[in-house]
């Protein structure tokens, strides 16, 4: 997680940036303890929808979608 300073009242006081929102391919394989053969093949199977960048066509992971399909796992196990 990233730190940013932020001025408050003549004084400096250390604020966090919020986590993000969207991950890519192999930060989402990561999180979930898997290879990206593994991860790619969920999203295939619609296990995990990803987010296209249409300027890019880049595909990115919702985080809360990531921790929701993590906490589907769990519970199969």
């Amino acid at each position: 997680m990233t730190n940013s300073v932020e001025q408050e009242s003549g004084s400096l006081k250390t604020v966090s940036a919020p986590p993000p929102l969207l991950t890519g391919e192999a930060a989402a394989a990561e999180s979930l303890g898997v290879s990206i053969g593994t991860f790619r093949r969920w999203v295939r199977e619609g296990h995990v929808s990803a987010v296209v960048l249409p300027s890019t066509a880049r595909k990115l992971y919702r985080v809360s979608d990531l921790e929701r399909f993590a906490a589907s796992l769990a519970a199969k196990s």
